[in-house]
């Protein structure tokens, strides 16, 4: 956000988040290696055909998809080696917040 400007409050930013409609798409599911096969290669082929309705649908509704395509790498998931780690949290923030950013300073 800009520095020293009135959405720099809590209260503001709210105000502003509460405009921002965004969707995340589902993981790539085909590339967790914990997931047993065929099972992971079986959920893989789901998550493509979801995220593309998933896609299509929101863009009719004026929702910005925001595609967070990083690779699925042991060191960016928890320990599980299913769900997102800290540093994968850390790399959805931040390129969710350059999203909003460029929605609401262009």
């Amino acid at each position: 956000m800009v520095k020293n400007s009135t959405a720099d409050t809590p209260r503001n930013y709210c105000q502003i988040f509460a405009q921002f409609d965004h969707c995340v798409r589902t993981p790539p599911m085909q590339h967790f290696k914990v997931l047993p096969n065929p099972l992971r290669t079986c959920l893989g082929h789901k998550v493509v055909q979801f995220n593309q309705a998933l896609k299509n649908d929101i863009k009719q509704k004026g929702i910005l998809y925001a595609s967070l395509d990083f690779p699925i790498e042991d060191d960016l998931l928890a320990e599980d080696g299913f769900h997102p780690g800290a540093k994968m949290y850390s790399l959805w923030a931040q390129k969710l917040a350059r999203n909003i950013e460029q929605q609401f300073l262009t």
